[in-house]
């Protein structure tokens, strides 16, 4: 029996799916055991997949360890293992550019099993009490901002990647 272990992050759509992807491959495969333990969101974003590598044979991660994952060779290119059909559809069929965030010197490093993005939101009752509307343009949110009614995370992973669209969207 070749059993092996997995780390993933500690919400229902990091673990749940790799349990029943796991047990699927299993009922395919019974030689293969697969079980899968779980960190905090924060742990997901921070711990180094390099430590995580010495402990597990799979992981689940985000795309900012991609090329730190790839340059210490912690992880594989998953496209020296998996056909290049399989890798052409994972191209043409994730969300966005989810699939080019695990592209590193031209290889597949980790599959993009799940997408998130920042988004806007409004809390209309304090923008009425201050006779406001919802910002249109950016201009708009930097005037809001300099009243102190926009709220930004902090932690530095969103930050970085906050940083990482801004600087997408100016080209």
């Amino acid at each position: 029996m070749i059993k092996l272990k997995g780390i993933t992050w500690n919400h229902t759509r990091g673990l749940l799916p790799m349990v029943a992807t796991s047990r699927r491959f299993t009922e395919l495969h019974p030689e293969v055991e697969i079980s899968w333990e779980k960190r905090s969101l924060q742990e997901f974003a921070d711990a180094s997949i390099e430590d995580l590598a010495k402990r597990f044979d799979l992981l689940v991660i985000d795309h900012p360890w991609t090329g730190f994952g790839a340059q210490t060779k912690a992880i594989l290119p998953l496209s020296d293992y998996l056909s290049n059909e399989y890798i052409k559809d994972q191209e043409s069929n994730t969300v966005g550019k989810s699939y080019g965030s695990y592209v590193f010197h031209d290889k597949l490093w980790a599959l993009p099993i799940d997408a998130a993005t920042p988004v806007a939101s409004a809390r209309l009752d304090i923008l009425e009490k201050n006779n406001l509307e919802v910002p249109k343009t950016y201009d708009d949110l930097l005037a809001l901002a300099k009243k102190g009614l926009v709220a930004f995370a902090g932690i530095p992973v969103d930050v970085l990647m906050s940083f990482y669209m801004f600087l997408s969207q100016f080209g």
